[in-house]
């Protein structure tokens, strides 16, 4: 299996009843019309490399590592890793992962139905794996970059 640091696309912080935790998401992007789309099988899917942060350790610490550097200089989020990494020290199980596909079609609950129940089986507790789907407009993912630069350039003084 193939990792790439840091291992997932957003890496920080997950407050909850219990505290501050690691949260790490891994999006996908899909604009074909398969349900579910291709992005979320194969070997580089949102399937497959969920299970290498819930059962990798070394994944998660590197991560952690990764969170360790950025938060150094930066006294409030020093402070939030310093919360998490006891947490995690207790329990490296105890973090939160996050699963986020981006379609620019009509929602389907078939988009992650499948996803869903393949990542439930065989969960190591307390752990917990959280999946979304937010949908676009049609047709939006391809002028994604353009209509983001136009609105930073919109934004700017």
């Amino acid at each position: 299996m193939r990792f790439s640091f840091p291992g997932a696309e957003l890496v920080g912080f997950c407050l909850d009843d219990s505290g501050e935790c690691f949260a790490f998401a891994e999006v996908k992007t899909s604009a074909d019309s398969d349900q579910p789309p291709r992005v979320m099988r194969g070997r580089d899917g949102l399937v497959r490399q969920r299970p290498n942060l819930r059962h990798r350790k070394a994944a998660r610490e590197t991560l952690v590592l990764y969170l360790a550097r950025r938060a150094g200089g930066d006294s409030a989020l020093s402070a939030q890793f310093q919360s998490a990494f006891e947490r995690y020290s207790k329990d490296d199980l105890d973090v939160r992962l996050f699963g986020c596909l981006i379609r620019d079609m009509e929602p389907s609950v078939s988009d992650l139905r499948a996803a869903a129940d393949q990542l439930g089986n065989g969960r190591p507790q307390p752990r917990l794996i959280e999946l979304l789907a937010i949908y676009l407009p049609k047709n939006r993912i391809s002028r994604l970059g353009h209509d983001v630069t136009e609105a930073m350039r919109g934004a700017r003084p």
